[in-house]
């Protein structure tokens, strides 16, 4: 069975930037390559999560391959710790569709305002943006309670690191007081000639943040990447702006 943390942590991700010229160049320029290289890469994910008591707890593992069909591009090895059942395997792919579809407006990327940045971190290798984020219709990452910085490689043009932050404590219908908590997502080069995938996901909170439980920590890993052909480029389709990542 697919668990509530992971389940709605799948809103938690990325969607292609609008390109306006208010944009930074450098952060337009990262979030492109992203979006235009998700298609292509298989790999398996792994979940790993800790209870309240820190206790660890049965991890998932999916592998996710985008040369398939589109029936059988998501294929859970294990839930929750469990060899998945036919109909377990169903219900996941299922389960997983209607949350993105569901959170889609509320992603990261639909969230945040790419020309209200400003410059808080540069290095030689790497510049560090504070992005803004829109009030109006924003229930998932209101701009006064959570901070979004987004680091970039300054000579590869690519995203290194996104971090998500808590300003400050507050409380959230259903979910309860939320008192400190931070998520990181991670992009690591697998070849040169391509930009950095998704890599890691690092959530931890206090009270309850990004939907991982009291006291709870969230672990996602990608790894056996492999450059595959898209099952869409069999007839001929064009691959649009992307909404949402695909975790």
């Amino acid at each position: 069975m697919l668990s509530r943390p992971f389940l709605l942590i799948l809103g938690f991700c990325l969607a292609a930037l609008p390109l306006r010229a208010e944009v930074p160049p450098l952060l337009q320029e990262a979030f492109r390559k992203f979006s235009a290289e998700v298609p292509y890469w298989a790999f398996t994910e792994t979940i790993v999560r800790t209870d309240m008591k820190g206790k660890p707890e049965g991890e998932t593992v999916v592998q996710i391959d985008p040369s398939k069909p589109y029936a059988e591009q998501i294929l859970p090895l294990k839930i929750d710790g469990k060899p998945p059942t036919p109909a377990a395997i169903e219900k996941f792919r299922k389960q997983r569709q209607r949350r993105q579809d569901r959170e889609e407006n509320q992603s990261l990327g639909r969230l945040i305002l790419p020309d209200q940045t400003k410059v808080v971190a540069e290095t030689a290798t790497s510049i560090t943006y504070d992005v803004g984020l829109r009030r109006t219709g924003n229930s998932r990452l209101p701009p006064d309670k959570f901070q979004v910085l987004v680091r970039i490689n300054k000579t590869r043009q690519e995203l290194e690191s996104i971090s998500v932050l808590v300003r400050e404590s507050f409380r959230v219908a259903l979910v309860g007081k939320v008192k400190s908590g931070t998520a990181v997502l991670n992009f690591q080069p697998v070849v040169p000639e391509h930009p950095a995938p998704l890599a890691m996901i690092l959530a931890e909170g206090a009270g309850s943040v990004l939907f991982v439980r009291l006291g709870a920590n969230y672990e996602l890993r990608r790894t056996e990447f492999r450059r595959v052909k898209p099952y869409s480029d069999n007839f001929g389709a064009t691959i649009g702006d992307l909404k949402v990542l695909d975790f």
